[in-house]
């Protein structure tokens, strides 16, 4: 019986994540985050085992109402007429956990870009069958190596083909590249399942959007501004 469970630091990965947009504010960089979150979530199961129905209800709740933020923020991302524009109607759900600005009728009391790591989290502690593979903190910082690759492969498909070079651009590239191998101290953690978990202390919100009308995900790599 496993006695401790992997567990991701979410507020540094947040922090480190929206440290990177900082140096680097680019509708490019929007798009490789939002493109990278898609993946991470993608790895997450549609439903969870072997735990109480009503445990697995609950996170499975919580997963597709992210999904229904997460396209949110996609949707406004190609609604916004400029970088101004885009920026003040997805970062602040994402980075800062404001979403008066959203069409939604609530969120979480976290920035949303916490909410992939915190629903791994969730999985791990769960003891679900569907977390036997992942329950490691090797196969955790396999997730976070991925994202980070992911955002920097999204920034390279963003500049494909264009005649001039980016020096920012190709330094952000470098970052993402390097924030995929160089993890800061404890980001992943072993952790006793019975201990509370990170959001036990966070009032727990009714989702209901009313999105701009949810199409298919949009792929963000092919994506050209």
């Amino acid at each position: 019986m496993q006695t401790e469970v992997p567990a991701f630091d979410v507020s540094l990965i947040s922090e480190q994540v929206e440290a990177f947009y900082g140096s680097y504010s680019y509708l490019e960089t929007i798009y490789a985050i939002l493109g990278a979150v898609e993946k991470l979530i993608n790895r997450l199961p549609d439903e969870i085992e072997g735990v109480s129905e009503e445990e697995a209800a609950a996170w499975v709740r919580d997963l597709d109402a992210f999904w229904d933020r997460f396209r949110w923020y996609v949707e406004a991302s190609e609604a916004g007429e400029d970088a101004d524009e885009v920026e003040e109607l997805v970062t602040p759900g994402l980075f800062e956990g404001e979403y008066d600005k959203m069409e939604l009728e609530d969120g979480p009391s976290w920035p949303d870009i916490q909410t992939p790591w915190r629903l791994f989290n969730r999985l791990a502690r769960s003891g679900s069958e569907s977390a036997v593979s992942t329950a490691t903190d090797a196969a955790f910082e396999e997730v976070l190596e991925g994202f980070w690759n992911d955002v920097a492969s999204n920034l390279a498909d963003e500049l494909a083909g264009r005649d001039e070079a980016n020096v920012e651009a190709e330094k952000a590239i470098d970052e993402a590249k390097k924030n995929s191998t160089d993890f800061p101290p404890d980001v992943v953690s072993m952790a006793d399942p019975s201990s509370p978990p990170d959001d036990d202390d966070d009032e727990r919100r009714s989702i209901a959007p009313l999105l701009l009308g949810i199409g298919a995900i949009l792929l963000m790599t092919s994506k050209r501004r």
